[in-house]
């Protein structure tokens, strides 16, 4: 018998969040009640150059800045404090926001919202999502030396692996040539540490979903502990 947990869409959000959704980016009631933004007409967004899963934005009390997006009340109630913002051209710009906005569980679209007291911009920090891919046919375009997480999938888009380390270096192993390989999903990572964290946690969403590891992690030899 396979099963799957039951995923509850419509739990109120009572914390600081920034919610992303197919056609925009929201904040929670909270977080614009709470930091009074409510007069707030825009918001813009910015990246970190030194660590692309780290999303920045700030609030203006005016409309039609270079850059800046126009924010809407949240809902239909007049009274509402939750705030949205359409944001296709912002995902069409930004490979991680784009990969996130097609995830189906909602909850995995959520991030609580931090501020920089320094530079006095709030931000998120993104989940590295498998952003990037490349078909095990044309694998020699992967970056060479680059780490992080990554899956391989077969012709019929299941995920079969999920590893980390230095991704196109795993991929060449010996072991893997008849592992029916066909898509490589990939997130590039800045450390080991972080590589170990994001694979842990893909590892254990897949199993709490599907109720095993996937395949070819399952194989003796080829576990958590010995990638």
């Amino acid at each position: 018998m396979a099963i799957r947990p039951i995923i509850l869409e419509s739990v109120p959000i009572t914390r600081d969040v920034v919610m992303i959704s197919n056609s925009g980016i929201s904040f929670s009631a909270s977080f614009i009640k709470s930091k009074e933004l409510l007069t707030m007409l825009s918001v813009e967004f910015f990246m970190d150059d030194e660590d692309q899963y780290k999303l920045l934005f700030r609030f203006y009390d005016e409309e039609g800045l270079p850059n800046a997006l126009a924010l809407k009340k949240q809902g239909r109630g007049a009274v509402s404090n939750g705030r949205t913002t359409r944001a296709q051209s912002l995902f069409s710009k930004n490979r991680v926001l784009s990969s996130i906005q097609k995830l189906d569980n909602k909850s995995s679209k959520i991030f609580d919202i931090k501020f920089d007291k320094f530079n006095k911009y709030y931000f998120i920090s993104l989940r590295p999502s498998f952003e990037n891919f490349v078909l095990k046919t044309n694998s020699s375009s992967l970056p060479s030396n680059a780490i992080g997480i990554y899956r391989y999938l077969d012709k019929n888009g299941d995920v079969i692996y999920i590893g980390e380390g230095v991704i196109k270096e795993r991929l060449q192993s010996t072991e893997r040539k008849d592992w029916g390989i066909h898509k490589i999903e990939y997130s590039i990572l800045n450390s080991k540490d972080e590589s170990l964290k994001w694979e842990s946690f893909y590892i254990g969403e897949h199993t709490n979903y599907f109720g095993l590891l996937p395949p070819f992690n399952r194989i003796s030899g080829h576990s958590q502990t010995n990638k």
